[in-house]
């Protein structure tokens, strides 16, 4: 999306799961008692691209801090979907091989070009 990669370390955020959404083939974490969500802490993050990011996730996130499994120092953005969910977990796998490459060639390069990136 932003066309760097950042270095990164797994985490889980408590209290928290990754659901499918009702309407795309994307994810959106939610707030849910017991859960755990998994994904990655991004460091060095730069602020251009992390003010894309804020636009990639638009009006439908809210972005809010959260304290990952990773140390208790740590402190971290993320982005909680606000609308409704299908409350089944995300596949990752299954949308690499069915999906990624759609937002790779076509929604990824339709949002650079709407918003001038």
């Amino acid at each position: 999306l932003v066309g760097k990669n950042f270095r990164k370390a797994p985490a889980r955020i408590k209290n928290f799961f990754v659901s499918k959404l009702a309407d795309r083939y994307s994810p959106g974490m939610i707030e849910k008692d017991g859960s755990l969500a998994y994904g990655f802490i991004l460091y060095d993050v730069d602020d251009n691209s992390f003010n894309t990011i804020k636009l990639w996730e638009n009006e439908d996130y809210e972005l809010i801090t959260v304290k990952p499994e990773v140390s208790e120092d740590s402190v971290c953005f993320t982005f909680l979907w606000k609308t409704k969910t299908l409350a089944k977990p995300w596949d990752n796998d299954y949308f690499r091989n069915n999906h990624l490459d759609w937002y790779l060639e076509v929604d990824i390069p339709n949002f650079k070009k709407k918003h001038r990136l």
